[in-house]
C-alpha cells in the first residue's frame, strides 16, 4: 500500500518533529511506527484461520516478519488493507455524479526511464504510461486496488501524479487541452497493490516505500567495492594498444542469419521483422531476393524463397525444409 497524503506534492512526508502519520495514529518516528505494526503482524501470524487464506506463504513467521514492514507491505496476505481502505478511503455516495468518456488513445513510453530501469521484470509498463489512465478516471486521493501488481509501477504513477515531471506534466497538460478538454487534476492517488509472486511483491514494496538514500548509496558502493576487488579482474580487457586494461561495463553481442543456398543475409534482406503495421514482415532491399520473397510471402512471415517455411521465418534462421531447425519456432 503506498504510502501518501491525500494532498500530497512529494512522495513521502512527515510530520514537523519527525512525526509519522498511519492509519489514523501518529507515532514519534518511522522505527516506533514498524514496531507497533510488527508486534500486531505477529499475533495475526499465529491464527490459524489467517493462515489458511489461499496464497499464504510457505516461509517461516521469522522471515514473514523480517521481510515486512507493517501495514504497507507484509511477505503474506495483508491484514491491514480494510484498516487502509477504512481509513484513506471514500465510500460511495450516489449522490455524487461520476462519468469519464473510454480511454481511448495510443499511449508510447519509452522504457529508458530510470525508475523503470531501476529493477527488470516481464510484462513490465512504464509508470508514465500507466499515470495518463489514472488522472483520466480517478481524482487526487482515491484508492486504487492492482491485484496483478508485478513490480508496482501502477504504484509508482498513483504518487508520482503528485508530484510530475514538470517536462511530463506539461506534455500532459498539453494533450488534454489538445483533445478540448480541461488538464487532469494532479495529486497524488493511494494504491493497494496485491501478486500471487513473492518477487513480485517484494520488489513493488521497494518501489513504493521509503528509504535512506543516503545510506543506500553508501551500501550499495560497499558491496561494489568488495566485489571489484573479488572479481574485477573478469571485467577487465585491453584496450587496441596492447598495453591499457580498461573495465567492460556491458557487452553487445551481435549476430548475423545467412541463407545456407543463396548467401544472401540480414541487413540485405529482412522479410522476417515483426511489425505490428505489416505482420508479413518488412520489405526487402535486394530486388531479385524480393522476387523470389514475394510468393512466399503470407501474414505470417515470409523467407527469401517458397521452399522456406514461413512459419518460422520471424524465429528461425533460413534453413530449407529438409534441413535441421537452428531457432526457436512459434
Amino acid at each position: 500500500m503506498s504510502k501518501v497524503t491525500h494532498d500530497s506534492q512529494s512522495l513521502f512526508t512527515e510530520s514537523a518533529g519527525g512525526a509519522v502519520e498511519c492509519l489514523g495514529l501518529t507515532f514519534p518516528s518511522e522505527d516506533t511506527r514498524r514496531a507497533h505494526f510488527l508486534a500486531i503482524l505477529k499475533e495475526k501470524l499465529k491464527e490459524p484461520e489467517f493462515r489458511k487464506i489461499e496464497g499464504f506463504p510457505k516461509g517461516s513467521d521469522e522471515d514473514i516478519l523480517r521481510l515486512s514492514d507493517p501495514p504497507y507491505f507484509t511477505a503474506c496476505p495483508n491484514p491491514f488493507t480494510e484498516d487502509f481502505v477504512r481509513c484513506y478511503g471514500k465510500a460511495f455516495n450516489a449522490a455524487v455524479p461520476y462519468a469519464r468518456k473510454p480511454f481511448a488513445v495510443d499511449v508510447s513510453e519509452g522504457k529508458t526511464d530510470p525508475i523503470y530501469t531501476a529493477h527488470s521484470y516481464h510484462t513490465k509498463v512504464p509508470h508514465k504510461a500507466i499515470m495518463r489512465a489514472i488522472l483520466h478516471y480517478t481524482a487526487p486521493g482515491d484508492v486504487l486496488l492492482d491485484g496483478f501488481a508485478g513490480s508496482g509501477m501502477t504504484g509508482v504513477a498513483a504518487q508520482l501524479c503528485g508530484s510530475p515531471d514538470p517536462e511530463y506534466k506539461k506534455l500532459v497538460d498539453e494533450e488534454w487541452r489538445a483533445a478540448g478538454e480541461e488538464p487532469p487534476k494532479w495529486g497524488a492517488r493511494r494504491a493497494v497493490l496485491g501478486d500471487l509472486a513473492p518477487a513480485a511483491t517484494f520488489i513493488a514494496a521497494n518501489y513504493n516505500t521509503p528509504f535512506d538514500v543516503t545510506a543506500f548509496q553508501n551500501e550499495a558502493q560497499r558491496i561494489l567495492d568488495e566485489l571489484r576487488a573479488e572479481i574485477g579482474w573478469m571485467y577487465e580487457t585491453l584496450h587496441t594498444d596492447g598495453k591499457k586494461k580498461g573495465f567492460i561495463n556491458f557487452t553487445v553481442w551481435s549476430e548475423v542469419f545467412s541463407c545456407p543456398d543463396c548467401g544472401i543475409s540480414f541487413p540485405e534482406v529482412s522479410p522476417g521483422l515483426f511489425s505490428f503495421n505489416s505482420p508479413a514482415g518488412t520489405p526487402t532491399s535486394s530486388a531479385s531476393a524480393a522476387d523470389e520473397a514475394q510468393e512466399a510471402t503470407s501474414y505470417r512471415g515470409a523467407g527469401p524463397q517458397s521452399r522456406f517455411a514461413t512459419r518460422e521465418a520471424t524465429t528461425s534462421p533460413w534453413v530449407s525444409n529438409d534441413r535441421p531447425r537452428m531457432g526457436a519456432t512459434w
